[in-house]
């Protein structure tokens, strides 16, 4: 093969074929090394309420007699967490009896971690309805606040954080017959 002098101004293509040959790799660890920065504590979950609620009065329920609030958990980490709610407050009243059914959406199996809760994949989502018990003894439209922690699906249950999440006031219309029905196939 014959070389040809160019006076410096331009690269040889043996040049940039070495160049070409060092960059892919380069590109190719840069991309994984950017999806590993968003831990929990950068990316935390996000708790949000979707604005669907409804009363559950009188006998339309065995277990309680009180709200149905829909909640979306989203982990944008890049570990599956374990959301556990810890406090549900109605009417700025603390309720002690409630109970958290995921109702769509695929929660993990998080069995290293035994602190209960709801596990939510890596990057994904799930939809939870919160019954509670009616502390006022009325029906009226009410607020909703959790209180909620965050743990990773780890042997350690590495805690995360705790925060709270409120609906403001909603508006929970009473239902007929036994079952309270909310957007997305519950």
């Amino acid at each position: 093969m014959t070389s040809q002098n160019t006076g410096g101004l331009s690269p040889s293509r043996r040049t940039l074929v070495k160049g070409a040959a060092w960059s892919v790799p380069v590109i190719a660890i840069a991309a994984p090394a950017q999806a590993l920065t968003c831990s929990p504590l950068s990316c935390p979950p996000t708790v949000d309420f979707t604005g669907a609620a409804c009363k559950l009065p009188g006998a339309s329920q065995d277990l309680f007699k009180g709200y149905r609030f829909e909640l979306e958990v989203t982990n944008t980490s890049n570990t599956d967490l374990v959301v556990v709610i810890t406090s549900v407050t109605v009417a700025g009243v603390t309720e002690p009896s409630y109970a958290v059914n995921v109702v769509q959406g695929t929660a993990c199996a998080c069995a290293t971690c035994a602190v209960g809760g709801q596990c939510v994949t890596a990057g994904q989502s799930i939809t939870l309805h919160v019954d509670t018990e009616n502390p006022s003894g009325n029906s009226q439209n009410t607020e909703f606040t959790v209180v909620y922690s965050v743990y990773e699906c780890d042997a350690e249950c590495t805690f995360v954080l705790s925060a709270s999440a409120s609906s403001g006031s909603l508006n929970t219309p009473p239902i007929q017959g036994a079952q309270c029905t909310l957007c997305c196939g519950a």
